[in-house]
């Protein structure tokens, strides 16, 4: 999707309070169906403690997904208006985690081809299980998978995919990834390019771009900040 393109400073992928923010992505949620004008679904948060942990490797039968660019979120994947930022989020809340995520770029066929190393999510810390992947191509033409879960205690590193900790504080955060250091790191071997990124709940998520390195927040363009309203005057 991007390899032909210029790539220098930033690359956004996703931003929720853009004019179609899902225009990269698909959707797949398991648990629910999709929302529209005819099918209304509410759009409070729901304070539901209990979910499980990723077991199952294929999709049930009742796993709802929208393949290509679309504007359609589920009663699981929802746009709301966040209680810390008061700005439109991606609120991505699911029992099922391991069959609902969203997935970039939306077409199986199709690659991202992106050659900006650092990857950063802005996403809110809900106190349940999160996941994020990145799947990138190295310098020796193969395939490696980057998880980061807060539910996974220990790195684990296979020739296709590492597993890592994802540790999150209060509130919203700014998550980085160095892909290169990381490729360099497990598979000795350089980063080349990401193919694919796919979130799973469950998070508030606000922005999630790519950067040839890393900047410190003051130094960013507004647009790529992560604000947070100052209420100690009121």
């Amino acid at each position: 999707m991007f390899r032909n393109s210029f790539q220098s400073g930033f690359l956004s992928v996703f931003h929720s309070q853009g004019s179609n923010p899902l225009q990269l992505w698909s959707i797949c949620d398991s648990e629910s169906v999709p929302i529209t004008s005819e099918n209304p679904a509410s759009f409070e948060a729901q304070n539901d403690d209990t979910f499980f942990s990723p077991e199952s490797e294929q999709f049930p039968s009742n796993t709802l997904c929208f393949l290509g660019p679309t504007k359609h979120v589920s009663s699981n994947i929802m746009f709301v208006k966040d209680s810390i930022l008061h700005s439109q989020v991606l609120r991505m809340v699911a029992n099922d985690i391991s069959n609902t995520f969203i997935s970039s770029p939306p077409s199986p066929g199709l690659s991202l081809g992106i050659k900006l190393h650092i990857a950063i999510i802005l996403a809110r810390n809900l106190d349940k299980f999160f996941s994020i992947e990145f799947e990138i191509i190295d310098h020796l033409e193969q395939s490696r998978r980057f998880r980061a879960s807060n539910f996974q205690d220990e790195t684990r590193v296979t020739p296709e995919i590492t597993t890592m900790n994802l540790r999150l504080d209060e509130g919203w955060n700014q998550i980085i990834f160095d892909l290169d250091f990381l490729t360099q790191k497990f598979y000795n071997s350089c980063y080349k390019e990401t193919s694919r990124i796919i979130l799973h709940p469950n998070t508030h998520l606000r922005r999630l771009y790519f950067a040839s390195e890393i900047v410190p927040e003051a130094q960013l363009p507004s647009e790529l900040r992560l604000y947070t309203p100052d209420t100690s005057l009121s």
